[in-house]
């Protein structure tokens, strides 16, 4: 009888001997997966969503970032006073200058005086409307003559929507903006 030679490549497995799959094709096309998912991500990020739509200037607001929200609400100068939603007008001078100051800062982005300011707030007691994970954000609004950071809050939603809180989150009130 005779003996083929050997060919170069492998031989045809028999059907009781489990196939092996190559670990460098299955690399390859999680990689192209990954290059696939972050560039359809990028897109998205430069395109916007339907649960940011653009603002009316044209700039665009993200859940993560609150800068662009706050910056079209923030003026070269302090206001007099801050109006509120039901009730009445902020008009204490150190609490004015202080949201301004810290609305300034917002606008400037990062870094933050605070390690706190800029991260997520959790809204566990539930004082603020309902919203996304990460939709509100907190920072601290310098109390005059503390040591520490005060109890002195604002926080932002994503859409740019104001709360200030002067007792640590127990009372909220909603400042609409100048």
């Amino acid at each position: 009888m005779a003996r083929f030679p050997r060919f170069p490549f492998p031989m045809p497995r028999s059907s009781t001997t489990p196939r092996r799959r190559s670990p460098r094709r299955f690399g390859l096309i999680g990689a192209i997966a990954l290059l696939i998912a972050a560039l359809a991500g990028g897109l998205q990020h430069c395109q916007g969503t339907a649960a940011n739509p653009p603002a009316r200037d044209g700039s665009r607001t993200s859940a993560g970032n609150t800068s662009v929200a706050v910056q079209r609400q923030v003026s070269t100068k302090p206001p007099d006073r801050y109006e509120v939603l039901d009730g009445q007008p902020l008009t204490a001078q150190d609490e004015v200058r202080g949201i301004w100051d810290t609305l300034r800062r917002i606008a400037n982005g990062p870094p933050f005086p605070h390690r706190q300011d800029g991260v997520a707030f959790q809204n566990r007691e539930a004082r603020l409307p309902k919203r996304a994970t990460g939709w509100w954000r907190e920072f601290t609004v310098e109390t005059p003559g503390s040591s520490d950071r005060g109890a002195r809050r604002l926080v932002v939603g994503s859409d740019g929507e104001l709360w200030y809180s002067n007792d640590h989150y127990r009372t909220f009130v909603r400042l609409l903006p100048p």
